[in-house]
């Protein structure tokens, strides 16, 4: 394998968001949001085309068998340039269940998981706004709707306030009660 065929993580049309150990990346074509743990983000920050696949497994002391899961979940994540060349075949690799077998439940925080989900387009994200809401994940689930469940100001003077919480712009909220979590 030549250094032109190490793992390369996309950096071209993605924002990359890193959240303590975990990393969020937006795909801005798609609209679509890779959540990574912290054993996937370590092998994602380390694919930069200089370092091999035994190369990312001995920096972060692992064994080859959870660098390739990493690899192949970022490759079918659509996470990695040359996706191809680290997608596995179905099957080829252990399970998370024969992974722990191996080493013990106390490995369970270095099985790679990579998460997707679709976000919502701007125009699907503004049905939400009027709608009653009982947290402020139902009125912005992934952070990308811009919305705040709270009271909607009635009218110029502070504290007319409505009395139910719905998803509205942080505008239209002003100084009134904004859900607690």
């Amino acid at each position: 394998m030549t250094q032109s065929d190490y793992p390369r993580a996309r950096r071209e049309g993605v924002i990359v968001h890193a959240a303590g150990d975990d990393t969020v990346v937006y795909e801005i074509a798609t609209d679509r949001a890779n959540s990574l743990n912290g054993a996937a983000s370590a092998v994602f920050n380390l694919c930069d085309g200089t370092h091999s696949l035994s190369a990312i497994a001995a920096e972060l002391g692992q064994d080859e068998t959870v660098t390739r899961l990493a690899l192949d979940r970022l490759a079918r994540a659509n996470l990695l340039e040359n996706a191809s060349a680290f997608r596995s075949p179905r099957g080829s690799h252990p399970s998370r269940r024969e992974i722990l077998r191996g080493a013990g439940l106390g490995a369970a925080a270095s099985i790679p998981i990579v998460t997707s989900i679709l976000a919502p387009t701007p125009a699907q994200a503004a049905t939400l706004v009027g709608q009653i809401c009982k947290s402020q994940t139902f009125c912005d689930p992934n952070g990308t709707t811009g919305l705040v469940c709270g009271k909607p100001r009635l009218g110029p003077e502070p504290g007319n306030c409505g009395s139910d919480y719905q998803c509205l712009p942080m505008s239209e909220v002003g100084d009134c009660p904004v859900w607690p979590f």
